[in-house]
């Protein structure tokens, strides 16, 4: 189950690491065929253990006829694999054809979405004052509250009327 943590991590820093967005649309497929058939492997698998099914041997004795559960099981093994390749397309393609990240894709509440993607050397020229634990939030209320600010101002005064 932890392979499913390692290709979120992967999904999430795509942007970051690359400068581009992965195709949601693949990724979504990955996931499906990646969870249809981990769990067509492994829920199988444990299913045959409790019936006696002896594990690490090179030859399976016939016990209780499980081979169609072992065949169920290599099929969801092979439909892992499917998914893994499927991301792996997803990687290449988007490293060329993916759609520019910008540099706070998915607006995370820390520093590191505040710089571009990817990341220049060094990061950030001055280390910035963080006052809280999520500091891009205080950023982005800051640009709303100047937004705001500078919309309720009056604008200059036409020079001329047309209404008469």
């Amino acid at each position: 189950g932890a392979i499913f943590s390692i290709f979120a991590g992967l999904y999430y820093w795509f942007p970051k690491m690359t400068g581009r967005m992965m195709s949601e649309g693949l990724g979504k497929l990955s996931f499906v065929i990646m969870f249809i058939g981990f769990n067509l492997t492994f829920a199988i698998q444990h299913t045959i253990g409790l019936e006696g099914m002896p594990r690490r041997i090179y030859e399976y004795a016939d016990v209780d006829n499980l081979e169609l559960y072992n065949l169920i099981s290599t099929v969801g093994s092979f439909m892992f694999g499917l998914g893994i390749l499927v991301t792996i397309i997803n990687v290449a393609r988007s490293l060329k054809h993916g759609t520019i990240a910008g540099p706070d894709p998915w607006k995370g509440n820390t520093l590191e979405w505040f710089i571009p993607s990817p990341p220049p050397v060094n990061n950030f020229d001055t280390v910035p004052r963080v006052r809280s634990v999520e500091p891009m939030k205080d950023i982005r209320r800051e640009v709303e509250r100047q937004t705001v600010e500078l919309s309720k101002r009056p604008g200059p005064a036409p020079e001329h009327s047309y209404t008469g």
